[in-house]
């Protein structure tokens, strides 16, 4: 059976993009290639993980461990995301991620490349908060 194409979105590539050319942003040590599996590119900002999903073509997913503040800020926002219970599937290629197999998550869906990387933006003030609290 043939493998299945990576589709194409351009939402996708310009947050990937981005994201290396930022230097607080790392790809995730668990990752054998530094962009990713096909499926997942996973990344580290700070204390906080997350991945973006690399198989939409419509919609942009960004898969982060559910968090209140996350969640306050994309209804702020008028952001869609799904909650995924630690009871239902979700891609293997998640499962190396600390807590991402069995964790709760937030599977959220920005229109933009703008969107997604204030997302991200909110992950890392949280991260940046974190660290100073423990200094």
């Amino acid at each position: 059976m043939p493998a299945k194409p990576i589709p194409t979105n351009p939402i996708r590539d310009a947050i990937l993009e981005r994201l290396v050319n930022r230097s607080n942003v790392r790809p995730h040590p668990s990752q054998r290639k530094a962009n990713g599996t096909k499926y997942i590119s996973a990344f580290t900002l700070g204390g906080v993980v997350f991945a973006v999903d690399k198989m939409c073509a419509g919609k942009q997913p960004i898969w982060v461990l559910d968090r209140a503040d996350i969640r306050t800020y994309l209804d702020t926002e008028n952001l869609s995301y799904d909650v995924y219970t630690p009871d239902e599937r979700r891609n293997s290629n998640l499962h190396k991620l600390p807590n991402f197999e069995k964790g709760q998550l937030l599977r959220i869906y920005p229109d933009t490349v703008d969107q997604g990387m204030a997302v991200i933006a909110k992950l890392e003030r949280k991260s940046e908060t974190n660290s100073r609290n423990h200094e």
